[in-house]
């Protein structure tokens, strides 16, 4: 069985003075996982881990070339109710100034979450 969860969380570039340039969108993620990644209706935290390494890549602690890298704060989860799930939400939804959305699916054996477009979510 596989669960729909929304993760949000909101982003910027920190540049190497440590001035941090924040995105001026919320980041909004659906993503299809197992029922053993969620608890409490919300994502496991080790598995809230492999976000940002969704969105920025598998390195990006390490930081850019440049000397920058991707900071994240405020990252929360959601399990979506049966009623968000069966009317497909995620169909609804349009990008905007105030929120920019992706879509995933879980890979367990990877341990990593992999793009999908959203007319395949």
């Amino acid at each position: 069985m596989e669960r729909v969860v929304l993760v949000t969380l909101n982003d910027g570039l920190m540049l190497p003075s440590g001035f941090v340039s924040q995105a001026t969108y919320e980041c909004a993620i659906f993503c299809r996982v197992p029922d053993e990644w969620v608890a409490n209706d919300s994502l496991r935290t080790e598995f809230e881990a492999l976000i940002p390494e969704f969105l920025y890549g598998k390195h990006f602690r390490n930081g850019n070339d440049d000397g920058s890298r991707y900071v994240y704060q405020n990252l929360r989860s959601k399990t979506l109710t049966p009623e968000e799930v069966s009317g497909k939400i995620w169909e609804q939804v349009q990008n905007s100034k105030e929120r920019r959305y992706w879509y995933c699916h879980a890979f367990p054996a990877a341990n990593e979450f992999q793009s999908v477009e959203k007319s395949l979510f």
